[in-house]
């Protein structure tokens, strides 16, 4: 729901919840008549330039935790990582 409707960015705050060496951890806060996920963080390693972890907590108390292993700030990505191209074998339907 974050990322379908750009005006739920306009009203979105944050503040460090806790700093220890390169291992910062931010919480987000959603504005007004936005989805409540009151529990959202973002954890980033400063050092290495990388998203760890985005955790959140919805409504109902179900928690999402999304764990990043090889991700970086500022680094240029390669065209062919955003090109598909399926297999001979696959169907394709055109719309």
């Amino acid at each position: 729901m974050m990322f379908s409707n750009p005006n739920v960015w306009d009203d979105l705050g944050s503040k460090v919840i806790s700093k220890k060496e390169d291992i910062v951890k931010i919480q987000i806060m959603m504005g007004e008549g936005s989805p409540n996920y009151s529990n959202f963080f973002v954890t980033i390693n400063t050092n290495k330039r990388r998203f760890e972890v985005i955790s959140f907590q919805d409504e109902v108390g179900n928690k999402t935790d999304i764990v990043f292993s090889k991700t970086s700030f500022f680094r240029k990505a390669k065209e062919e990582r955003f090109s598909y191209k399926p297999k001979k074998s696959d169907k394709v339907n055109t719309i």
